[in-house]
């Protein structure tokens, strides 16, 4: 999307965008990143942002957030208000 877009993450104007162009609002998103930054610009912008370490950290975060998967635990919390 980057690219095509003539934008560049971290510029908070891509999340945005991307926000925007499929009507998403930002509590209602998981953004998980390698990058520092991209996760920072992101919680900015409002999105729950998750840094990207190891395949298995983000899977509590996830689970607090309500987002089992067929491999995860019950959710611990109402799934995200979307």
């Amino acid at each position: 999307m980057s690219g095509q877009e003539r934008l560049l993450k971290p510029d908070p104007a891509i999340f945005h965008r991307l926000l925007t162009r499929y009507d998403i609002e930002p509590p209602c998103a998981v953004y998980i990143a390698v990058s520092p930054r991209n996760v920072s610009v992101a919680a900015g912008v409002g999105l729950h942002a998750l840094p990207f370490v190891d395949a298995h950290l983000p899977r509590p975060d996830l689970i607090t957030l309500g987002l089992p998967s067929q491999n995860m635990e019950a959710p611990i919390a109402p799934p995200l208000p979307c």
